[in-house]
């Protein structure tokens, strides 16, 4: 949006004063195709209900169909319907802070930028509307399981009488979760100060105490990033991955990644996320761990069971990266 891009220009801003050099970065995705898939994944789970009394078969196709393409590209961010949405501008900023002698390492420090619509049923029914979209998730998957297993238990000429007519009613009793996919954003723009400002400013501030003199890195190159469009799918991460992907090959590059710091009581080091399925490097998180210890830092290993951050990007790509989130 042009206020990402205004709020990137004043990051650049702000880093310029201490970094070495500061960067604007300006990459194209397919901004909307995460959330713009959603009322099409919808609209095939509600018409596979109807089909299944005029076509049966063809609902178990179209519900298969829409469960694998959810999963890969929704569940999982692999992004797989991007080529049917529109390409559009978003910013990533990148602050360098060089070593006082030769480069032998990189250290990314990191937050996201960008805002988001309000999960409007998040929102109005707090925790409720989370458990609802959860369940209205995994329906699409169940729909096209419970379709399957009256294909191969059952004679498909019986599939309006017995468990499998049961099945379908209850599909059907629960789909009314789903609503909460079709129709997930508001149209309130939230500021985003936990998420993720808060690892914008963290960002900030660490590049900012290594930049004087006395502080300096003797050896390590500290990078400061900004990424835009976090909330849509990973989209600035996946740019800057690419972008030094070859760099990583010759040059050790480790990534930090902060999102969601809400207490500096609360640090949690991410282990794994379960939805893109990204499992991190134990020997990284038991030298985060060390550190941690070592500054009398309170903190927990833990995992995240729906969503993904920005490290997902590089850990993809074979980049050493953690996350921490509070």
């Amino acid at each position: 949006s042009r206020q990402e891009y205004k709020a990137q220009k004043f990051y650049k801003e702000h880093l310029s004063k201490f970094c070495d050099g500061v960067e604007l970065m300006e990459f194209k995705s397919a901004l909307r195709a995460k959330f713009g898939s959603l009322p099409f994944f919808s609209l095939i789970f509600y018409s596979s209900f109807i089909l299944y009394w005029f076509n049966f078969e063809l609902a178990l196709v179209l519900s298969i169909l829409n469960a694998i393409v959810f999963i890969g590209h929704f569940v999982t961010y692999n992004n797989w319907l991007d080529v049917f949405f529109k390409k559009e501008s978003s910013w990533n900023v990148a602050g360098f802070l060089k070593p006082k002698h030769e480069t032998k390492e990189v250290i990314i420090l990191s937050g996201h930028m960008d805002c988001v619509y309000e999960f409007k049923w998040w929102y109005r029914l707090k925790s409720a509307g989370i458990y609802l979209t959860f369940i209205g998730s995994v329906l699409i998957i169940l729909q096209a399981i419970g379709y399957l297993s009256i294909f191969l238990l059952n004679d498909p000429r019986e599939f309006t009488s017995g468990w499998a007519l049961v099945s379908w009613f209850i599909l059907v009793l629960l789909s009314p979760a789903n609503a909460t996919l079709f129709d997930m954003h508001g149209k309130n723009v939230v500021d985003g100060a936990i998420d993720n400002l808060s690892g914008i400013a963290i960002s900030y501030g660490v590049g900012k105490y290594f930049s004087g003199e006395e502080n300096r890195l003797s050896n390590i190159e500290l990078r400061i990033l900004s990424f835009g469009s976090e909330e849509m799918g990973l989209r600035g991460s996946k740019a800057y991955a690419e972008l030094i992907e070859n760099e990583s090959i010759n040059k050790k590059i480790t990534v930090l990644n902060v999102d969601t710091i809400r207490s500096p009581k609360n640090f949690n080091i991410i282990k794994a996320e379960q939805n893109p399925f990204t499992f991190y490097n134990d020997d990284l998180i038991a030298e985060l761990e060390s550190s941690f210890k070592n500054e009398n830092v309170e903190y927990k290993v833990s995992s995240i069971g729906i969503g993904a951050t920005d490290g997902t990007s590089f850990h993809r790509k074979g980049i050493p990266t953690l996350s921490v989130i509070g």
